[in-house]
């Protein structure tokens, strides 16, 4: 048995961190800290104070919880790069050998497969890296950036409100509200807080003291993706999507 050295999970992520600093750009960096903090949400959780003491059946438990929360193809990416960090922890001394090979990958279906193939990582970092520096703050760079980290769907991202953006903790709050027009799609199961993350929290920050049309919706609320009339559509959001997407 490797002689393992204690280390707090929030530690060994900033190292790991840290470390690829040099190695990756900024979005896969901030994709890789977005991850790694829903881990360390979860470390909390349950008391994990050590990753010396991270077992397959923790990884296991961690899985579970994550994917009960997101789309299958959202929480390979989670996975993917919690068994990088977890590789980078055996080299560390901060875990057993082998424990990154304990990650088991959900299974997908062709379909939802078939989206992830469309946007590549590196290419939603470049396309990312292009609306910080042309369009930072526009209302295309926060849709594309929520959906990016979160991995939430259009018909959610629309369901947003001003009010459901915690700037301090960092968070949006999805809520399920069919009686004032945004309805989502698994019903009260869906509701959740998404870690967002300091960098893209600015972002919308920026967005809403900036950007945003001031305006309410037909019944009072005020929407955070907005055009001139009121809450966008999802017709004009998933427009959108294509026009920063497609190849030219």
């Amino acid at each position: 048995m490797t002689d393992l050295t204690p280390i707090s999970p929030h530690e060994a992520v900033d190292m790991y961190l840290s470390s690829r600093e040099t190695d990756v750009s900024k979005h896969t960096l901030e994709n890789h800290r977005y991850r790694l903090e829903s881990f360390l949400a979860w470390t909390n959780e349950a008391n994990l104070d050590n990753m010396n003491n991270l077992s397959g059946r923790d990884i296991h438990k961690f899985r579970n919880w994550r994917g009960s929360d997101i789309k299958p193809v959202t929480l390979k990416g989670h996975l993917q790069t919690l068994r990088v960090f977890l590789g980078f922890c055996a080299d560390i001394d901060a875990v057993e050998n082998g424990l990154r090979e304990k990650v088991r990958m959900p299974n997908i279906l062709p379909g939802d497969e078939s989206r992830t193939v469309k946007l590549s990582e590196d290419r939603a970092n470049v396309i990312l890296d292009h609306l910080t520096k042309f369009q930072y703050a526009s209302r295309n760079h926060v849709v594309l950036a929520i959906l990016w980290t979160t991995g939430i769907r259009l018909g959610t991202l629309r369901a947003l409100d001003v009010e459901d953006f915690n700037r301090q903790e960092q968070y949006l709050q999805i809520r399920h509200r069919p009686e004032t027009g945004t309805p989502l799609k698994n019903k009260d199961a869906a509701e959740r807080s998404l870690f967002v993350g300091d960098n893209y929290c600015e972002v919308i920050s920026d967005y809403i003291k900036q950007n945003r049309h001031t305006v309410v919706d037909d019944h009072g609320r005020n929407p955070l993706i907005t055009s001139s009339q009121g809450r966008l559509s999802d017709g004009a959001i998933r427009e959108a999507v294509y026009q920063m997407t497609q190849p030219c």
